[in-house]
């Protein structure tokens, strides 16, 4: 139903996209916008890193990680 109200319709795979133009959706309102996930984490790493969360809680510097995990389908794509 969302798909049929929706002007444009967002997707972050190949595939979502195929699925409405399977629905008859024209392909100009089909917006392919590419790994939202990865593209927030980078946007953010600097303010991550700004936060001073790691200096308040006595993490060392180089001693942390930073995990970030995501469906396998919205992150393999060779082409990134």
């Amino acid at each position: 139903m969302t798909d049929w109200l929706a002007e444009y319709l967002i997707t972050t795979t190949k595939w979502a996209s195929a699925n409405p133009v399977r629905m008859d959706v024209s392909g100009e309102n089909i917006l392919f916008v590419g790994v939202t996930m990865i593209d927030n984490l980078i946007q953010n790493l600097n303010m991550l890193k700004s936060m001073g969360v790691w200096e308040r809680d006595g993490l060392p510097a180089k001693t942390y990680y930073v995990l970030s995990l995501y469906r396998a389908s919205n992150v393999d794509a060779r082409t990134i």
